[in-house]
C-alpha cells in the first residue's frame, strides 16, 4: 500500500477474474509515485488470470508459438501443426488402433468407446464452464496488448477463453481411459489430417497425451498455465467417469 501525505486521496482497485489484469497492475504502478491511496482488492479468480497474463509463460508462448521469428525447433514445429484438427477425434482414432492391436471382444471394444466418448462429453462441459468463468485471454491478446502489437500464432486461434486448454483436457482424459484397460504402456502410430503422410510414433499414451497437450505452446495458443489446468481437469474427469463405469452407472 502506498501512503501519500494527502489521506483524503484514496482509490481503491478491484480486480476480478476477467482478462485484462495487466491494466490494473499497470494502473498502480503509475500511482505508485502520486499522493493518491491506493489499495488493491482481488478475488481468487483474479488471482489465477494475474499468474497467466503476467508470468513468464507468457513470455514461453510468444517465443516458441510465433508464426515467424520462433525459437520453435523444426519437431516442435510439425507438433504444433500435426495436433491442430479435433482432438477428441485423434483420440478415437488412436483408440481404433489400440482395440484392433488387443483383438478383444466386441462388447469390451464398445465398452471402450462409450467411455472414452463419454469422458469427452464430459470433460468438454467441464472445460467450457470454466473458460467462460475465468475469461482468460487468449496469448495473442495478451501479446498483442503488452508487448508486440504485430505478433502472429503458428496456428489461428480459436475465438473462446484460453483457461483451461482443451487439448490438454482431452487428451489427459483419454490416455486415463485407455491406460485403464490397456496399461499405458502401448506402442502405436497416429496420423494427422493437417500434415498429410506425417506420422508420430509413442511407445505409451501418457507419452501422446503429454505432446498434444504441449503441441498448444508450440502452436501459440496457450500457455503452460492453460495446458496444466486442463490436463488436471481431464484426469479428474476420466477418475469420475471410470468409477462410474465400475460401478455399473455409465
Amino acid at each position: 500500500m502506498n501512503r501519500p501525505s494527502r489521506p483524503d486521496r484514496r482509490l481503491v482497485v478491484g480486480i476480478s477474474g476477467a482478462s485484462g489484469v495487466i491494466y490494473g497492475a499497470r494502473l498502480l504502478q503509475l500511482l505508485r509515485n502520486t499522493d493518491v491511496e491506493t489499495h488493491l482488492v482481488m478475488t481468487k479468480a483474479a488471482e489465477v488470470t494475474f499468474a497467466h497474463e503476467t508470468s513468464t509463460k507468457i513470455a514461453e508462448v510468444k517465443a516458441l508459438g510465433a508464426a515467424t521469428g520462433s525459437t520453435r525447433t523444426a519437431d516442435q514445429t510439425q507438433i504444433g501443426q500435426f495436433w491442430n484438427p479435433p482432438i477428441w477425434a485423434t483420440w478415437n482414432r488412436i483408440a481404433e488402433t489400440t482395440t484392433l492391436a488387443h483383438d478383444g471382444r466386441v462388447e469390451d471394444d464398445a465398452r471402450t468407446f462409450a467411455a472414452l466418448n463419454l469422458t469427452f462429453a464430459d470433460a468438454v462441459i467441464a472445460f467450457y464452464d470454466a473458460k467462460y468463468a475465468y475469461h482468460v485471454w487468449r496469448p495473442v491478446t495478451a501479446i498483442r496488448a503488452t508487448s508486440d502489437p504485430n505478433w502472429t500464432p503458428l496456428s489461428n486461434t480459436a475465438p473462446d477463453p484460453s483457461y483451461p486448454g482443451a487439448h490438454g483436457a482431452i487428451s489427459a482424459a483419454a490416455a486415463d481411459v485407455l491406460a485403464s484397460t490397456y496399461g499405458n504402456r502401448f506402442g502405436f502410430t497416429v496420423d494427422s489430417t493437417a500434415l498429410p503422410g506425417v506420422t508420430r510414433e509413442f511407445t505409451s499414451f501418457s507419452e501422446a497425451s503429454e505432446e498434444a497437450s504441449e503441441s498448444r505452446i508450440f502452436n501459440g495458443n496457450h500457455t503452460r498455465v492453460d495446458q496444466v489446468a486442463g490436463e488436471n481437469l481431464g484426469h479428474d474427469v476420466a477418475d469420475l467417469v471410470l468409477k462410474s463405469f465400475a460401478r455399473g452407472r455409465p
